[in-house]
């Protein structure tokens, strides 16, 4: 995404403090060569969390979650570390 499709945002808080951020649009439905790299990637990592993924495809992570728990009950991957937000994957 180049910097000209990024939209600054800025919005006022309580006694004239700003903040300034970036919003980032993911895409929800990734293509099947998208799909097939991300598994391929997932199986040659150390460790995976469904914010790298999405991070490094620019995809929602609620779209990663489901790819990597199906990897999961397929024994391509174990569950190394998990906490009430995010899950820690490892190839198996």
């Amino acid at each position: 995404m180049s910097t000209q499709d990024r939209k600054h945002v800025r919005k006022k808080k309580k006694f004239g403090k700003v903040i300034e951020y970036v919003s980032q649009e993911r895409t929800v439905i990734p293509s099947d060569d998208v799909l097939t790299q991300i598994e391929k990637d997932a199986l040659k990592a150390r460790v995976v969390t469904a914010q790298a993924l999405a991070e490094k495809y620019n995809i929602a992570v609620s779209t990663i979650k489901p790819i990597l728990h199906r990897l999961e009950q397929e024994g391509k991957l174990k569950r190394i570390a998990s906490t009430k937000w995010t899950d820690v994957f490892s190839p198996s």
